[in-house]
């Protein structure tokens, strides 16, 4: 069974669904929008949705099924998201379940060890050869950094909306991370020793992942494009293993740049051997692996001014390790140009107040940050013609962007890019139909 044929299948629920999307968009705070037809829809009034977009030999009822899908995912898109996936009155209803993909760390290498994550769909989505997105976490956190929870009565997870809007999120743990106080052991990732875990392996373990989505191993439904969502460390990881493997479709990169800033420096000492932290001593991971000094992560990660107090009190309290040897050679791998060796579309979101990325530089200048099209100027010598590079900013958020308080721009701008240079089966947007907050 196709993509199509699955899609098809749901046909009888496509317009209940289309209504609520569309009520949901008109009832959620609007963002700002570019290329809109007079009467409010995604398509500019002179684009109307073509044929193109749908499989050949589509029949009449099926090109309504999908127009009325495309319609409704354009509403959804190019609105603010509703607080909560969960609860969303009216929208479709996002489950997760945990897998496991048993991984090596090198070619040739029996695959001893795991790489666990979450898998997040609404009904009918896990179809043989639909898109997914592939997220992953930064250095010190774990999957839950995509999937937070409640907070101050906002739900921040970018991989329940995202999942909501149509494409289904795997947010894995990465090797060395996702301990937590009173956790089975079957609820998070191996811990290797420490110095076999290079930035290289990760991206070899994250490579063996997206196999095992496209083959069917995870969910037993083998899906079609793999579109990589990286935060910080995971965007490194990312970037490594799109330029490397090309086996994946387009790549995210959140809290990600080519940029040198004196701030890092000033985070340098609040990165510590994790085994001597309260929250890791007792846990038995072993020498090698880091994670921040206790009280610290509002400093580094966020924007006090677009931050939650008891988001950040929570991020303190389930904070997860990084191996030092994949540290320090993810940095290294910072300072090089491997980004000139992706060949699929690339997007980039970034705060528009991340320290670690934004700002001063070390030997002068100054990393700008405070428009879509500013990053795209200072990112775009960095790319091949194939990324086809769009960059996003969410104003006023630090490097943390899913979890400030506005982070559903960042989930906005994501859906949106993945919609318009990927699709879900022959759903696609138009072209330039990102937020204002995106380059053109």
């Amino acid at each position: 069974m196709t993509w199509a044929d699955g899609f098809e299948a749901r046909g009888g629920d496509l317009p209940v669904r289309a209504s609520r999307l569309a009520r949901m968009a008109e009832g959620a705070a609007g963002l700002p929008r570019s290329g809109l037809a007079p009467e409010g829809g995604c398509l500019p009034a002179s684009r109307p949705l073509s044929s193109s977009v749908l499989p050949p030999g589509a029949r009449r009822s099926r090109r309504a099924g999908f127009a009325a899908v495309f319609t409704a995912a354009c509403a959804f898109l190019l609105a603010a998201l509703p607080a909560s996936a969960q609860a969303r009155p009216g929208g479709p209803a996002v489950t997760c379940a945990g897998y496991d993909v048993p991984v090596a760390l090198a070619a040739g290498q029996p695959d001893t060890y795991h790489v666990w994550g979450e898998l997040c769909s609404a009904p009918g989505e896990l179809v043989p050869g639909g898109t997914v997105q592939l997220l992953l976490h930064g250095a010190t956190y774990d999957y839950r950094y995509w999937d937070f929870g409640t907070a101050d009565g906002s739900l921040y997870s970018y991989a329940r909306d995202v999942a909501a809007a149509g494409i289904p999120t795997f947010a894995m743990d990465q090797l060395g991370s996702g301990w937590a106080a009173g956790l089975p052991r079957a609820g998070y990732s191996s811990y290797p020793p420490s110095a076999d875990v290079t930035i290289q392996v990760a991206a070899y373990a994250e490579h063996q992942v997206v196999q095992a989505l496209r083959s069917g191993r995870v969910a037993r439904n083998p899906f079609g494009p793999v579109v990589e969502v990286g935060h910080s460390f995971g965007s490194i990881t990312s970037v490594l293993e799109a330029g490397t493997y090309h086996d994946v479709a387009g790549v995210i990169l959140t809290g990600y740049a080519h940029s040198d800033t004196v701030f890092k420096t000033k985070a340098e000492p609040d990165i510590h051997p994790a085994d001597g932290d309260p929250l890791f001593k007792d846990g038995g991971i072993g020498q090698g692996y880091m994670t921040t000094v206790p009280g610290t992560r509002g400093f580094l990660f966020y924007n006090a001014a677009d931050s939650g107090p008891r988001v950040i009190a929570r991020d303190e309290a389930t904070k997860s390790t990084i191996p030092l040897t994949m540290f320090l050679t993810g940095m290294d791998a910072l300072k090089t140009e491997n980004t000139a060796a992706i060949s699929v579309p690339v997007l980039i979101i970034d705060g528009q107040d991340d320290q670690l990325f934004c700002g001063a530089l070390q030997g002068g200048g100054t990393y700008d940050c405070s428009s879509g099209t500013a990053i795209a100027a200072q990112e775009a010598p960095y790319y091949a013609p194939a990324a086809q590079l769009r960059t996003c900013v969410v104003p006023g958020s630090g490097h943390d962007v899913s979890l400030a308080l506005n982070h559903r721009l960042e989930e906005a701008e994501a859906i949106t890019w993945t919609y318009e240079y990927i699709g879900q089966g022959p759903v696609r947007l138009p072209s330039r139909t990102l937020p204002q907050s995106c380059s053109r």
